[in-house]
């Protein structure tokens, strides 16, 4: 009995604020096939167009697939916390140390963890005083320096210093307007697909993508695994778990009927699985893929700081138990939207 056909895309969100493990990535082209990543560049990790898009990154993306990927979200907290942040990449340099160290990321135990580390440092310094008040004089200064930078994290961290942009239509126009700007400037075109935070586009986007050379959208997360993304006013209740073309007079989540060319908008290329670094790989995923159709899209997202080790068990899984394709979000494009070039 032949196998069924399946196509298989892995996405790499928030790409820029960390990269994938050069291991992984090996692994992945290995064993798999190209990645789609998820650039993302916005108010929350602004050195990415910096970092990801050089003269070094061409012959990657000639294999690998680079998408456009933002959070409408805006500082609005105080201009110098946020400028020695994004200047010393704080995120990126306490992301790195716990991925080295295999510490998983959760707040309440960075913040146990941080806890531990002032109160035991404070100890040893304190008691350095006794072997060498310059040593010591060195030490304050340094842990001053260094409680000044968590307290920035700490700071910019805070949900109250941020502000959702997710229905401001023309804030968002000018935000992609901008980061169109980045990308040519680098010798980049704008990429074809875009993919959005919170797995939700923001308000009247459809038809700016489309002027703008758009033509697919990867935001759909259709498997219950989470909520129905909402912010504010904006809500999207995702449920088709296959491409398919969206209604443009309707939203992302209404299919066009096939029937009216006008109403013809961008291609939804569903996220099947989510993110199975974050939730697993087990039986629940895998009756999910038994269910997609001859010739379907079955496809995950993962984070540069997550585990890579489910995404090994579905690539094996995958290879094992159907006939399946590894392609990047552009080669879906082609595949599941040929008509449109």
């Amino acid at each position: 009995m032949d196998k069924k056909k399946l196509y298989a895309v892995l996405w790499v969100d928030d790409y820029g604020s960390l990269k994938l493990r050069k291991k992984d990535v090996e692994w992945y082209h290995k064993n798999a096939g190209p990645i789609s990543y998820a650039l993302e560049c916005d108010d929350r990790y602004p050195w990415s167009f910096d970092m990801i898009l050089n003269s070094k990154s061409k012959k990657e993306f000639s294999y690998d697939y680079l998408a456009y990927h933002y959070h409408p979200i805006k500082w609005k907290g105080a201009r110098i916390p946020k400028k020695i942040y994004d200047s010393l990449r704080l995120y990126l340099v306490v992301h790195s140390i716990l991925r080295n160290f295999k510490i998983p990321f959760s707040k309440m135990v960075f913040r146990l963890i941080v806890s531990f580390i002032f109160i035991a440092t404070f100890a040893l310094i304190s008691f350095t005083y006794f072997l060498s008040p310059i040593l010591f004089t060195v030490l304050i200064a340094l842990y001053a320096i260094v409680a000044g930078l968590a307290g920035i994290w700490y700071y910019v961290q805070n949900p109250k210093n941020w502000e959702y942009k997710i229905s401001d239509i023309e804030w968002n126009k000018k935000f992609i307007l901008k980061a169109k700007e980045e990308f040519e400037k680098r010798g980049f075109e704008f990429p074809k697909v875009v993919r959005h935070g919170w797995n939700l586009p923001w308000k009247g986007s459809m038809e700016f993508y489309m002027k703008l050379g758009v033509l697919a959208d990867a935001s759909a997360v259709p498997v219950g695994v989470d909520s129905n993304p909402r912010i504010e006013d904006r809500e999207i209740k995702w449920s088709l778990s296959q491409p398919y073309y969206t209604s443009l007079k309707s939203d992302y989540n209404v299919p066009w009927d096939g029937v009216d060319e006008e109403d013809k908008g961008l291609l939804e290329l569903p996220v099947t699985l989510g993110n199975i670094s974050a939730y697993g790989f087990g039986e629940r995923e895998k009756e999910i893929i038994e269910k997609i159709p001859d010739g379907g899209l079955v496809s995950v997202y993962i984070h540069p700081q997550d585990n890579f080790e489910p995404i090994k068990e579905w690539v094996r899984y995958l290879k094992e138990n159907y006939d399946v394709e590894f392609v990047t979000a552009l080669e879906a494009i082609g595949i599941y939207g040929s008509d449109r070039k």
